[in-house]
């Protein structure tokens, strides 16, 4: 059951990693959605040699600070970041198919969407790690960094290369999935229905 209390009127402790209840003091929900959301990778964690878990303040911060945001819109802000038209209008329509609350806005270039991202952050960036003018290994490396500029974003990257390439160049991070094509429709739908149950 849901916690009643304000997800913002409990002051957290200075520490970079608070606890499982703490976590869920602080939110407003119960330790079970705590546990849950580290799990779909909204809140980024760690166990320790007893097997306790610990929640990393910055993504919790992170998390509240897009959760007040969300506040203001009842759908999932997604932006997609596809070269090709085809793709973008595969996964506009798979998107839509789905009827989840979300609202998707497009880019043919990665300029566009940064500046997008500026004026107003999505819950979601859906792009292709093979832009134009964008390495493929530097936006890998880039989301490894802390204070990227695009922390606190969920990351859904897709290619036509495997996950195996992937792996290679670098280990992703909790907030950000691989699906390359053709696009896994019953998984990246499991993906977006577990987003849109938190907002």
């Amino acid at each position: 059951m849901e916690r009643s209390t304000p997800y913002l009127a409990y002051r957290m402790p200075e520490q970079e990693f608070v606890t499982t209840r703490q976590a869920a003091e602080v939110i407003g929900v119960s330790y079970t959605t705590i546990q849950r959301m580290v799990e779909q990778g909204l809140l980024k964690a760690w166990k320790t040699n007893g097997g306790h878990r610990r929640i990393s303040r910055a993504s919790l911060n992170a998390y509240i600070t897009g959760k007040a945001a969300r506040k203001m819109r009842p759908q999932l802000l997604v932006y997609h970041v596809e070269k090709q038209e085809a793709k973008r209008q595969q996964l506009a329509q798979m998107l839509a198919g789905w009827q989840l609350p979300l609202q998707v806005r497009a880019f043919d270039d990665g300029i566009s969407a940064l500046v997008a991202i500026g004026q107003e952050r999505p819950d979601v960036l859906i792009i292709d790690l093979l832009m134009p003018g964008v390495s493929a290994f530097d936006l890998l490396q880039l989301l490894q960094q802390p204070n990227h500029p695009l922390e606190g974003i969920d990351i859904v990257l897709t290619s036509d290369m495997d996950n195996a390439m992937v792996q290679q160049w670098a280990s992703l991070p909790a907030n950000v999935v691989f699906y390359g094509y053709p696009l896994p429709q019953q998984q990246m739908q499991g993906y977006f229905q577990a987003k849109t149950q938190v907002l």
